[in-house]
């Protein structure tokens, strides 16, 4: 609704008015399943209607690939905007049962991660990509293997 809208700006400005007095920059991630920003699409739209240098994107791969997101709005991301990406795979099932517990290493499901992120990479792109792994299964594991295997499949898939 144009209230929420509204809102959802008006947080943000004052949000950006506090962090700028701290060197920070504030990023929008869409959410698939939110009730205020579930899609690129509208994550965009908020960051240009806020228009302030501090505002921009976090970028889920997760939530892009298991939401309504399409692959065409990357191109839309305006430009020094992106500011952070998340990096994960999941499995091959339909994306709508699919949950944060689901996200496993790079490499061991069916998301074309290269592919997303070489878009991500072509709207000029060239900041920190984060595993972001909910896998309770994987988090039973020594955490140094963990590392070991999220730094071998991060860069096979990266390279």
């Amino acid at each position: 609704s144009a209230a929420s809208d509204v809102y959802k700006r008006q947080c943000l400005r004052q949000a950006a008015d506090l962090a700028q007095g701290f060197g920070v920059k504030l990023a929008v991630e869409f959410i698939r399943r939110s009730k205020l920003v579930s899609s690129l699409d509208t994550a965009n739209r908020l960051v240009k209607q806020v228009g302030r240098d501090e505002v921009g994107i976090l970028f889920d791969i997760f939530h892009f690939w298991t939401g309504s997101s399409k692959e065409s709005d990357i191109e839309t991301i305006p430009e020094a905007k992106l500011f952070f990406v998340h990096v994960n795979d999941c499995p091959d099932r339909p994306r709508e049962h699919l949950v944060d517990a689901d996200r496993t290493y790079t490499g061991y499901g069916v998301v074309p991660v290269r592919h997303i992120v070489d878009r991500l990479r072509a709207t000029g792109y060239d900041g920190w990509l984060s595993l972001e792994i909910f896998n309770r299964q994987i988090w039973k594991h020594d955490p140094f293997e963990v590392a070991r295997i999220a730094h071998k499949t991060m860069s096979e898939v990266l390279a």
